[in-house]
């Protein structure tokens, strides 16, 4: 068998821009010095883009890493609640049990959503931290700018609300889409997480980033890790801000295959969520494990969706079009004989 198709971490099929990998070359020479705590090139470039002051600019060893400096950061007791949607991205869980704190989880709509009436009814003055990532992992689906302004507007002051667009660059056309630095600007309690991982195609260096009011910067400083940031992360990320021409090329690649994967899957009888990110999710009408398991076996690696209501649907990342027409072909194969 040949090298394993990759269609389950979300990746960027194209690596990472030119210019990014030049800067990790430049920067492995120096690999025997510390980085520079503050990463304070980096910030000043991610502030420059975006807009914002060094003072609300936070960095992590990917966004995975800021999602557990918050939990650090806010909660402060096992009385506090982390309120998010089912399913949802793992580490939201991992902070509250970190944090030993208690989880809300409040099931998705129908249309496969956040439930945002729901997720409000379920906020007590017992929450701390509410997790909403747009595009939603493992869905794709978004939800409206205006709806998620109403959540955060009734939110009680102590609860800090964290948006998660780890996957915003691919649905960034769509007028819907809320933007975590026009909130942070608005509302005192908000946090904007993005990353590089997956349409700047770093996800090997682990490099993520964020806005917030400067009192939720100055908190992160104070349980973060000294040096959480590696020198060869920073130059690659201001390097790769440098070549936004590499994320256009990315995302009008993972549309057009998108479309692609989302045709092939339909024509075998599969139907998927309506995804704004780089993979789809699919309804099996199976348990979606031993598919999983027979495609692997396959060479092609894809995600099921453990734990939750969906153990019959499958997660497809957004490859090339060679890939998209294996998976297609190989799950055709393996549905048929399954019947």
């Amino acid at each position: 068998m040949g090298p394993l198709t990759r269609l389950a971490h979300n990746e960027n099929p194209l690596g990472a821009s030119p210019k990014a990998i030049e800067a990790i070359r430049r920067a492995a020479v120096s690999a025997s010095m510390y980085p520079d705590p503050s990463g304070y090139e980096l910030k000043s470039a991610i502030g420059e883009r975006f807009g914002v002051g060094l003072d609300n600019v936070i960095l992590g060893n990917g966004s995975a890493d800021l999602i557990q400096l918050l939990g650090l950061a806010l909660i402060s007791s096992d009385e506090d609640e982390v309120l998010v949607s089912d399913p949802c991205y793992p580490r939201y869980r991992v902070t509250a049990r970190v944090g030993r704190c208690r989880l809300v989880q409040v099931p998705l709509n129908a249309n496969m959503k956040h439930d945002l009436p729901a997720l409000m009814n379920a906020v007590s003055e017992r929450t701390r931290i509410v997790f909403l990532d747009v595009p939603h992992s493992p869905t794709g689906t978004i939800v409206s700018a205006e709806s998620v302004r109403a959540l955060v507007a009734r939110l009680p002051p102590r609860a800090a609300f964290v948006l998660d667009e780890a996957y915003r660059e691919f649905a960034a056309g769509d007028s819907l889409l809320p933007d975590s630095v026009e909130l942070f600007r608005e509302f005192g309690s908000v946090v904007g997480l993005r990353t590089f991982s997956k349409a700047y195609g770093l996800a090997g260096v682990r490099l993520g980033y964020g806005f917030c009011p400067a009192w939720v910067a100055r908190a992160i400083e104070e349980v973060r890790e000294p040096f959480n940031v590696n020198a060869i992360a920073q130059a690659a990320g201001i390097a790769a801000l440098g070549d936004q021409e590499h994320v256009e090329r990315t995302v009008a690649l993972t549309h057009r295959n998108m479309a692609r994967l989302i045709e092939g899957l339909n024509a075998i009888g599969l139907n998927t969520t309506s995804s704004k990110a780089n993979f789809v999710l699919t309804n099996l009408k199976r348990p979606a494990a031993p598919v999983a398991q027979e495609l692997r076996a396959r060479g092609i690696a894809t995600r099921t969706v453990e734990g939750s209501r969906l153990q019959e649907y499958l997660r497809i990342s957004v490859g090339t079009e060679q890939q998209v027409e294996a998976v297609v072909s190989e799950l055709d194969d393996i549905l048929r004989f399954c019947n």
